[in-house]
């Protein structure tokens, strides 16, 4: 990668070397851009744009997100230009969101000719460090249809920070679709939550625990052909149920308040799978009425609520099935051993009579699996998960080997 040992004004031609050198554009592209002498920056940044990238032809070569960040650097220097376009095998096509442990970038990965969904920490704090590497271990266990998969993990040796790289899913968030919709229909709420609840028993079978199970964390998948479906993401504050795998800090609660049960104010090592069933009803009763249990953005007073007060009654705002509305309110219980079993909570939402200790709801179709990475010759660590890995009491971090 080319770094910049100053901060002035860069000319087009090394604008285009980088550009080429980190792999954003090809050779050629760059040629037919600058073709007839242009030399305005923005107009062969336009051109780039217009054409399609060389590696998906429904992709400009140039995305807006590369553009800002070109457009950003040319009046300072190309320093770090490349930082901000490529990390390791995967070329940033745009910027999806921030949360507690870095930033989310939809990614092209060059080895696997795919679009995938970069978690980047660019914090060398150890205890994030150590939360990213234990998500690695987590989605690695999990192999379900609703919940995103686990492509790699890997730990730069330049000190650019740690890459967690997922399955990426085109969707809004049960947020965004909320917010759009106000509400979902009974039918359709009863089976996301099902199919959720799915997920959830494959996560607990498997010692996982979300802990944030949001609707920020769930994305709506709209195909143009099938019914919308559920896909849980972000398992950036699970946690594994053996003792040697935790990571949570005593006494503190880690979550989303609006959606957190009454024993994750406390503390959130106090967190069972029972939690997840809590912050799940949560959800359910927003995509119902259009609104949380408890509302409101101040801690304290969604502490007091979560723990002491009686959350309405579904039936009392919305017309929904008797069955669905004693789902949410068990759901609900302050007690967590009150809130049942996944089965429990399936026979109650669907009004089966009897349970064959199956789920019922029609999962979506699994997508193929992601073909194994290659190995590559780039400067840094791969982390290597071994099924049932175990994290080091010591260092907190997986097995790591170099490539």
């Amino acid at each position: 990668m080319v770094r910049e040992a100053d901060s002035r004004t860069p000319s087009l031609a090394e604008l285009g070397h980088l550009l080429v050198q980190v792999g954003i554009v090809s050779a050629k592209q760059w040629a037919a851009a600058t073709a007839g002498g242009a030399t305005e920056p923005s107009v062969v940044l336009d051109r780039l744009e217009e054409q399609p990238a060389e590696w998906l032809s429904s992709e400009p070569a140039l995305s807006r997100y590369q553009r800002k960040c070109i457009e950003k650097r040319l009046a300072k220097g190309l320093r770090d230009l490349d930082r901000d376009l490529r990390v390791n095998d995967f070329l940033i096509r745009a910027h999806l969101g921030d949360g507690g442990m870095g930033s989310v970038f939809l990614a092209w990965s060059i080895e696997m000719r795919r679009l995938v969904a970069v978690k980047r920490l660019t914090s060398n704090n150890p205890h994030l460090r150590d939360r990213m590497a234990q998500e690695a271990v987590i989605l690695r266990k999990l192999k379900h249809p609703t919940i995103a998969r686990y492509v790699a993990y890997e730990v730069n040796d330049d000190g650019d920070g740690s890459v967690l790289a997922m399955e990426y899913i085109h969707g809004p968030t049960l947020k965004e679709y909320c917010d759009r919709h106000k509400s979902v229909p009974t039918d359709l709420a009863v089976g996301w939550t099902v199919q959720l609840l799915e997920a959830l028993a494959h996560a607990h079978s498997h010692g996982v625990i979300h802990r944030d199970l949001t609707p920020r964390n769930i994305i709506i998948v709209t195909p143009p052909d099938a019914a919308p479906f559920p896909r849980l993401v972000d398992f950036g504050l699970a946690k594994l149920s053996e003792a040697t795998m935790g990571l949570t800090m005593a006494q503190t609660a880690i979550g989303t308040p609006q959606f957190m049960p009454p024993e994750q104010f406390a503390d959130a090592a106090n967190v069972t799978a029972a939690s997840d069933l809590y912050s799940l009803g949560c959800n359910l009763f927003l995509m119902l009425t259009g609104r949380p249990p408890f509302e409101g953005n101040q801690f304290p007073a969604l502490c007091l609520a979560h723990t002491n007060q009686t959350p309405p009654r579904v039936r009392d705002l919305v017309t929904v099935p008797k069955h669905v509305d004693a789902a949410v309110a068990q759901m609900l219980s302050k007690n967590p051993a009150a809130r049942g079993t996944v089965e429990e909570l399936v026979r109650k939402l669907t009004g089966s009579a009897s349970s064959s200790g199956v789920l019922v709801a029609a999962s979506p179709r699994r997508p193929r699996p992601l073909p194994l990475p290659l190995s590559r010759s780039v400067s840094r660590r791969r982390a290597l998960l071994p099924s049932g890995a175990r994290l080091s009491p010591r260092s907190n971090l997986p097995p790591l080997r170099r490539s």
